[in-house]
């Protein structure tokens, strides 16, 4: 079996690069006409995280393009967030912003288990 975050992984990818099939992820509004998949960003400004100390010596990170927005409900391990995460980075120099409805880590995923009521 495929580890969830592999796949999470290649799709952002997918999302990044274009390639996300409206085959397998249709959209639930039409697309503007003349548009593939992703939408034209009115982003100029660049994206610097703002910090009361000065950087000296660190280099800001600036992103080209639309943000690419993930929300997946019910949960997302720290993994999934990795994988948004290590796609940011290299030549794609797009922003990816991650959330969900809840961070699960091992030990509150066992006490989940534990939880459950069996009839």
């Amino acid at each position: 079996a495929v580890a969830m975050f592999l796949l999470l992984k290649a799709n952002i990818e997918d999302i990044i690069g274009d390639r996300l099939s409206f085959d397998e992820y249709p959209s639930v509004v039409p697309m503007p006409p003349g548009k593939t998949s992703t939408a034209s960003s009115i982003r100029t400004r660049s994206v610097r995280p703002q910090t009361r100390a000065k950087s000296v010596g660190k280099k800001t990170k600036t992103f080209q393009g639309p943000r690419v927005i993930v929300f997946i409900a019910g949960g997302m391990c720290y993994s999934e967030l990795r994988s948004g995460y290590e796609c940011m980075g290299g030549s794609g120099e797009r922003e990816v912003i991650m959330g969900s409805t809840a961070f699960v880590n091992p030990s509150n995923f066992v006490e989940d288990l534990a939880s459950l009521a069996w009839d």
